[in-house]
């Protein structure tokens, strides 16, 4: 059994929570990816003069009213939410496919408007 002085077991342990916090990031934006698409196109589109805070902000409300949107069309949350992850699937995989497979430039405009 291998011996660990305390500055090694600090670094591991940070180093673990910096990987969590990558992990909850990537989660978080994964589910926002409605969201994000819409306000991306909005201000590429329309030309709005919106900071990151607010494209953020203004994603996760647009997020929120397609679950709402899609629980209105459903007759139980658990529905609306497996159709809002399908979404989500679906959008993550286009706009990969976009931008990995067709070489288009909009889906890295997208994120750039979120990353600053």
């Amino acid at each position: 059994m291998p011996l660990y002085t305390e500055k090694e077991m600090q670094e591991a342990q940070s180093a673990n929570a910096l990987g969590a916090l990558v992990l909850l990031v990537l989660a978080l934006a994964f589910l926002n990816a409605p969201g994000m698409v819409l306000l991306g196109f909005a201000r590429g589109s329309f030309d709005l003069a919106l900071d990151t805070g607010q494209m953020w902000v203004f994603s996760i409300v647009a997020s929120l009213a397609f679950l709402f949107g899609f629980r209105m069309t459903t007759k139980q949350w658990s529905d609306a939410g497996l159709i809002y992850l399908v979404t989500c699937v679906a959008v993550a995989v286009v706009m990969l496919l976009c931008s990995f497979g067709f070489k288009a430039e909009f889906p890295g405009r997208y994120l750039s408007y979120f990353l600053g």
